[in-house]
């Protein structure tokens, strides 16, 4: 009885610790705003460097003994000081790149730190996901028209979370957590009712392009299309990627001239240059890429990205693949889309739950990253998919013998 008891206490603060590191990682933006002194002391720069510290540390210590694929391991470390080395050499912001990417690789720390324990990672993630998501809920109930209003771009939809934009970085993983987690341990009654949850913020929010994402990981989840890997696996999720990037990049302008398009964008609150990224944002990231194609300019401060783009509310390229070549030329750019093939290298068409919903789940990520990005502080959830990605089989053992105590 009492090694049980030790056993008990002993997974319990590794549950404890894992949780913590997860909140530092993956902050409530809005926090920042409605009281800057808790923001500073969970999720300050202080709090952050002391949490990648510790998790350098453990990862150090565990690295001999580490069973994961050392190609992925040394990936992921390769682009992070490869950004930072052109960031460097740049002349961009040292402090940027600490506030874009720094959670970004600490999260992947601890998923390598985590390998015997993806199974109980995800269910932290989760179960914190799910405090905030309720948190920033019960927020747009009681401030339907917004918390408090930004100073720079005096927006006023904002809550917990931040502005609503900000609400896939947070809701968009825990859907897929969810769904990893129900299908091992049967618990659908719950995972509908958070995605119903979920789809309730998004529609208030007046988040549309989450609303239509949410609805289609929902439709897909329902009739199962994910486990259909004929049509469902990674060739055909970056066909249509490509080809949704290729159309709004360089042919959107024509798009909405035709009458069914501009009603569609009225209908989802969108304007016909897509909050100024056809006219503004765009154009000018194309200028400057040209500019400087091989390295970009590195990591850049908001206020810079303001004044460049013209548009307060641009505080960078809002297209994934425009901010790559922006911080780090063609050359940041091939090295993102190597570490992309090494995450999803051999999962395109296996039986493995997780990888199926996984897969779709990044395709889902990618598909947002048209007028969005990954690279912020507050999308460290985001990449803790793709990490998850090469160990698909480690997580589908894991659970099942969760399931089989």
């Amino acid at each position: 009885m009492s090694k049980v008891v030790r056993l008990y206490k002993t997974k319990t603060k590794e549950l404890i610790c894992i949780f913590i590191a997860v909140l530092v990682l993956i902050p409530a933006e809005g926090i920042a705003i409605l009281s800057p002194v808790i923001y500073q002391i969970i999720w300050g720069s202080s709090a952050r460097i002391f949490a990648g510290g510790i998790l350098l540390l453990l990862f150090i210590m565990k690295l001999p003994t580490v069973k994961l694929d050392r190609t992925v391991i040394i990936s992921v470390n390769l682009f992070f000081i490869l950004m930072l080395c052109i960031t460097f050499i740049q002349g961009g912001s040292i402090r940027a790149f600490f506030s874009n990417y720094y959670n970004a690789w600490a999260i992947f720390l601890l998923v390598v730190i985590c390998e015997n324990r993806f199974s109980e990672l995800i269910d932290v993630s989760l179960f914190y996901l799910e405090i905030l998501i309720v948190v920033n809920l019960a927020s747009i109930l009681l401030y339907p028209n917004g918390m408090y209003i930004s100073e720079t771009t005096h927006y006023t939809k904002n809550w917990i979370l931040g502005y609503k934009s900000s609400l896939q970085y947070y809701v968009v993983p825990a859907i897929i957590f969810s769904w990893i987690s129900s299908e091992y341990k049967g618990t659908s009654k719950r995972k509908k009712l958070f995605i119903i949850l979920c789809l309730t913020e998004a529609a208030l929010s007046e988040n549309v392009m989450l609303l239509l994402c949410c609805m289609i990981m929902a439709i897909v989840d329902f009739y199962k299309l994910n486990k259909k890997t004929l049509v469902f696996n990674t060739n055909n999720y970056a066909l249509v990627i490509i080809m949704v990037n290729v159309l709004v990049l360089f042919f959107f302008r024509n798009i909405t001239y035709n009458n069914f398009f501009s009603k569609t964008l009225l209908l989802l609150q969108k304007s016909n240059d897509l909050g100024g990224r056809i006219n503004k944002i765009w154009p000018v990231a194309f200028k400057k890429i040209s500019e400087s194609f091989l390295l970009g300019y590195g990591c850049r401060t908001a206020e810079w990205n303001r004044n460049l783009y013209g548009i307060q509310a641009a505080i960078h390229a809002h297209n994934q693949w425009l901010e790559l070549f922006m911080n780090g030329g063609v050359v940041l750019f091939i090295a993102y889309c190597f570490l992309v093939y090494i995450l999803l290298r051999g999962w395109s068409k296996k039986h493995i739950i997780s990888a199926q919903i996984l897969l779709f789940g990044l395709f889902i990520c990618f598909l947002m990253g048209t007028i969005e990005i990954f690279m912020r502080h507050i999308g460290a959830a985001v990449w803790m998919v793709f990490y998850f990605m090469p160990y698909a089989d480690r997580i589908d053992q894991q659970y099942k013998r969760y399931c089989l105590k």
